[in-house]
C-alpha cells in the first residue's frame, strides 16, 4: 500500500472511527468487488483519495474563512465540512443555534441577521457553491436528507456551480421565449403564488465548500509571500494587485490574465506611493527574473516559473534540515548547475573529495539526486567514463511528497498512541469540565458556587495537572507539525499539477 493511501486511511479513522478504517483499509488492498464482497474488497479512485487527503487541510480552510469574513464564516465553513454537503435552511438554523458560542468585544453574541449576510459573502466569492436541491416530498412528509457523504467527487457543474440535472424539461424562460413579456410576467407571478416551493427553492438547495477557490487563495498568498521575501514589500504589493486583477482565476492556471500598466498603478494601495517610472523599473526587474511575462504594456504572472522556484527552494531546505549544511551546499550547486562531475562538485563546494563522495552517495540512496554514466569509448571502462550527477525536480518532488504524507501518517499514529496512553486522565478531565459547565448553567444567582468549583478543580492532583499540560503541549506540537507539512504538500502538489498541465498543453499544440 502506498504512503498516500495509508495517510488517507488514517485520516478516515480520525473522522469516522476504527470500524470504517478497518473496512477501507481492507478495501484499498483488495481492489474492486461486488457488494457482498465489500468486507474484503473495494476500489478507491484517485479523486476519492485526493478528497480524503484534503481532510488534513480542514483547519486551514476554517481559519482562512475566519480571517477573511469573521467568526460566523468560520462556523459556516466548519459546519459544511463536517457534513460534506448540507441544505441551506438547515445550515442557517444550525449556525444561529451556535451563535451564543461566539462573543464579540462587548461580550455579546452576534446578530442572527448577520448569518445570511456572511453566507452571501462566501457564496459571492465562490468559497461555497451550490451542488443541487433536496427532493420535494410528494406526500407532504419531511424528506430525509442524507448527510453521511463526506467524500465528494468533482462533477461537471454549470456556470453558477450547481450540478446539471439530467432528464429535466426546459426551463420556464426557454419555454416562454415566444410569449410576450407582459403575459410571461403575469404567468410567472401566478406560478409563484400557486407554487410555494418556488419561493423556498434556494433554502432547499445543497451547498458545499469549493476547495479549488481556497486553493487559489492559498496559491496567491504563497506567491505574494515569496516575492516579498525575495524582493521587498513594494514588489509584493505589485504582484498582489496583479493577482487581484486576474479575471476568473483557476487552480490549474500556469499564467494569469494580462494586466495593463495603468490598471496595476490604479490597483496599488494608497500607502504604496510610487511614481510610474519606478513602477516600470519594478516590472522590468520582475520580467528579467521570469516572474512576469509579456510586452511593455501588458503583463502576466508566470505562475509555473514561480512554483518551480518554490519547489527547488523547498527541496533545498529539506535536504539542509535533514542532513546538514554540507549536504545543502552540494544539493544547491547541483540544482543551479544542472549536471556536474564529482571533481567539479568538490571544487565548487570546497569540500574534500572523500566527504563529497560520501555526501553524493547518501543523496543518491535517498533519491534526491541521480547519476548518469556517459562512456567515452565503446568498452565502457570506468576510467574513461563520465559520471554526471544531476537532479530531476519532478522525480525528487514526487519522492518528497510521498514522504510528507508518510510524516502525516506517523503524526496521526503518534497522536493516537498519546491519547490512548492517557485515556483515563483525559476522561477525568472531560468529566470535570462537563460538570463545571453544568453547574455554571444551572446555578441560581443567589447561590455561591465558588466552593463547588474549587472542589472540582482540586480533584485533579498537581501531578495529573502536570501530565495534562505536557500531553496538550505534545498534541499541539503534532498539530503544528502537520500544518507545516501540509504547506509543503500544497506547494509540491501545485508544482506537479502545473507541470502536468503545461506538458499536456504542449502536447496538444
Amino acid at each position: 500500500m502506498s504512503d498516500i493511501n495509508f495517510c488517507a486511511i488514517k485520516l478516515i479513522r480520525l473522522l469516522f472511527g476504527e470500524v470504517v478504517e478497518c473496512v477501507v483499509s481492507c478495501l484499498a488492498k483488495k481492489g474492486g468487488a461486488l457488494l457482498r464482497d465489500i468486507v474484503s474488497r473495494s476500489n478507491l479512485s484517485k479523486s476519492e483519495v485526493d478528497t480524503i487527503l484534503l481532510c488534513n487541510r480542514y483547519p486551514r480552510y476554517i481559519y482562512t474563512s475566519k480571517f477573511l469574513f469573521g467568526d460566523i464564516a468560520e462556523l459556516i465553513v466548519e459546519e459544511i465540512l463536517l457534513n460534506g454537503q448540507i441544505g441551506k435552511e438547515e445550515l442557517l438554523h444550525q449556525i444561529k443555534c451556535r451563535l451564543p458560542d461566539i462573543t464579540e468585544k462587548d461580550s455579546s453574541p452576534p446578530d442572527p441577521a448577520q448569518v445570511q449576510q456572511v453566507f452571501d459573502q462566501l457564496a459571492n466569492d465562490n468559497f461555497i457553491i451550490k451542488v443541487g436541491a433536496s427532493p420535494v416530498p410528494v406526500d407532504g412528509k419531511k424528506s430525509l436528507i442524507d448527510h453521511d457523504t463526506l467524500i465528494i467527487v468533482e462533477n461537471d457543474t454549470t456556470k453558477d456551480g450547481s450540478t446539471p440535472k439530467k432528464g429535466n424539461k426546459r426551463s420556464r424562460s426557454e419555454d416562454n421565449s415566444s410569449t410576450p413579456a407582459s403575459k410571461r410576467q403575469h404567468l410567472e407571478e401566478n406560478t409563484s403564488q400557486t407554487d410555494p416551493m418556488n419561493s423556498t427553492d434556494d433554502l432547499q438547495s445543497f451547498w458545499r465548500v469549493n476547495f479549488s477557490r481556497f486553493h487559489v487563495y492559498f496559491r496567491n498568498e504563497m506567491i505574494v509571500e515569496v516575492i516579498g521575501k525575495r524582493y521587498d514589500s513594494v514588489a509584493a504589493a505589485i504582484i498582489r494587485s496583479m493577482l487581484e486583477l486576474d479575471s476568473n482565476p483557476k487552480e490549474g492556471d500556469t499564467v494569469t490574465s494580462s494586466t495593463r500598466l495603468k490598471e496595476i498603478k490604479a490597483k496599488l494601495p494608497k500607502e504604496i506611493n510610487i511614481t510610474k517610472p519606478i513602477l516600470e523599473e519594478y516590472l522590468a526587474i520582475l520580467q528579467e527574473d521570469n516572474i512576469l511575462c509579456g510586452g511593455s504594456l501588458d503583463y502576466v504572472i508566470n505562475i509555473m516559473h514561480i512554483f518551480t522556484e518554490i519547489a527547488k527552494r523547498t527541496l533545498e531546505c529539506i535536504v539542509q534540515q535533514r542532513f546538514g549544511s554540507n549536504f545543502g551546499r552540494i544539493f544547491r550547486i547541483i540544482v543551479h548547475k544542472k549536471s556536474l562531475e564529482q571533481k567539479q562538485i568538490c571544487d565548487m563546494a570546497m569540500l574534500p573529495s572523500k566527504d563529497a563522495k560520501a555526501i553524493l552517495y547518501t543523496l543518491m540512496v535517498e533519491k534526491f539526486i541521480r547519476m548518469q554514466e556517459i562512456p567515452r569509448s565503446q568498452d565502457c571502462v570506468a576510467s574513461r567514463t563520465f559520471h554526471l550527477f544531476s537532479i530531476d525536480i519532478l522525480d525528487t518532488s514526487t519522492v518528497v511528497l510521498s514522504r510528507s504524507y508518510k510524516a502525516i501518517t506517523n503524526s496521526i499514529i503518534r497522536r493516537d498512541w498519546e491519547i490512548n496512553a492517557n485515556k483515563r486522565l483525559l476522561d477525568k478531565s472531560d468529566r470535570l469540565k462537563t460538570m463545571k459547565k453544568s453547574i455554571l448553567a444551572n446555578t441560581d444567582g443567589n447561590v455561591s458556587i465558588e466552593d463547588t468549583i474549587r472542589e472540582l478543580e482540586e480533584s485533579i492532583t498537581p501531578n495529573e495537572s502536570r501530565q495534562l499540560k505536557i500531553l496538550r503541549e505534545k498534541l499541539d506540537r503534532l498539530d503544528y507539525s502537520e500544518a507545516q507539512v501540509d504547506v509543503t504538500i500544497f506547494s509540491l502538489n501545485t508544482f506537479l499539477s502545473l507541470t502536468r498541465i503545461q506538458a499536456k498543453d504542449l502536447t496538444a499544440k
